[in-house]
């Protein structure tokens, strides 16, 4: 017999074999295949998800994931003078998917400018990451914000931490159903009178004076796209004060890594530093810098001692390097 010939009785005999073997195994496979995916969503309890949120989810059973979701309809929101309905992106959600070790959450909460912070401290204090915080729309009202979160964990500890978070933002609204406008403190004068030399103390920096402001700025070194950058090129922690003395407004933004990002956060929160904003400025840095924005009042030493703050528990002094201009 030939090269050609046994070739092609051999092809023949596959065949005959695909046709009475590999069938049932692809069939048996099939059947396999489905007892896995049974077994990996069984290892999340969905029913126990339902019950600690006091939502009804849905799985998908392809990618082995259970969402929770609600629109937020309690408040009227309108874009650029049409009412939005939540259909078109105003929904809470949270979606979990099982791991070895229990259950990973990843989410996105809908909130309004007074709900942010009681709804991020929740989050924070019961066992989640908050990762992202900003706004999807331009002439909104009331302002509307986004928060993202993410966990991993047992199943209960997770369902708690994000029925915690959604009854922040409950709370907040049972108090007052429409959002407020503002911090509600009495406004600033116009012009501001900060003394710099307390405050250089505190940071241990010579800060920027202008108009009765006061501003420090550190920088952190990291690289892109294989160029070193610094303060100058935006990798910078700053701190600029406003008003007076005994009656201040702080705001600025923390240049950090992810993993120095939950604790800062948490150690300003807990000084009633609000957090407005966290986001990345740069792609493809290294090391990963994350940038959150924020906004406080009070007296200008409480403030800086509560910036400073986040400085020792974010490790950032060690890393960080006061503006020398």
């Amino acid at each position: 017999m030939g090269v050609g010939a046994g070739l092609g009785s051999c092809l023949r005999r596959c065949a005959r074999l695909n046709n009475h073997i590999m069938k049932p195994f692809f069939i048996s496979g099939t059947i396999l295949l489905g007892i896995v995916s049974s077994t990996v969503a069984a290892e999340l309890d969905t029913a126990r998800v339902d019950q600690i949120t006091g939502l009804k989810g849905k799985m998908n059973e392809k990618e082995h994931v259970y969402k929770v979701t609600f629109p937020r309809d309690d408040v009227k929101v309108v874009v650029d003078g049409w009412t939005m309905p939540p259909f078109m992106g105003l929904g809470t959600w949270a979606a979990c998917t099982s791991r070895k070790d229990g259950a990973m959450v990843m989410g996105d909460t809908v909130l309004f400018e007074d709900e942010v912070n009681a709804a991020m401290s929740a989050a924070l204090d019961h066992g989640l990451n908050v990762t992202a915080l900003h706004n999807h729309f331009f002439f909104d009202h009331p302002k509307v914000y986004f928060m993202h979160i993410e966990g991993e964990g047992p199943v209960d500890k997770l369902a708690t931490g994000i029925r915690k978070v959604y009854d922040a933002a409950k709370q907040i609204r049972a108090a007052n159903s429409q959002p407020k406008d503002s911090f509600g403190a009495a406004r600033l004068p116009e012009k501001s009178s900060i003394t710099a030399a307390p405050l250089n103390e505190i940071f241990g920096a010579q800060g920027e004076s202008k108009d009765g402001l006061v501003k420090f700025t550190f920088g952190r070194p990291a690289t892109m796209h294989g160029t070193k950058i610094g303060k100058d090129m935006g990798v910078n922690t700053w701190a600029a004060f406003a008003g007076g003395d005994d009656d201040a407004v702080v705001d600025g933004d923390f240049a950090v890594t992810e993993d120095e990002l939950q604790p800062v956060l948490k150690a300003l929160l807990k000084e009633k530093i609000n957090i407005v904003a966290i986001h990345q400025h740069m792609t493809h840095e290294e090391p990963r810098i994350m940038f959150f924005h924020y906004w406080s009042r009070g007296t200008a030493k409480d403030l800086a001692q509560a910036v400073k703050g986040g400085f020792v528990v974010g490790g950032l002094l060690s890393v960080s390097s006061p503006s020398q201009d």
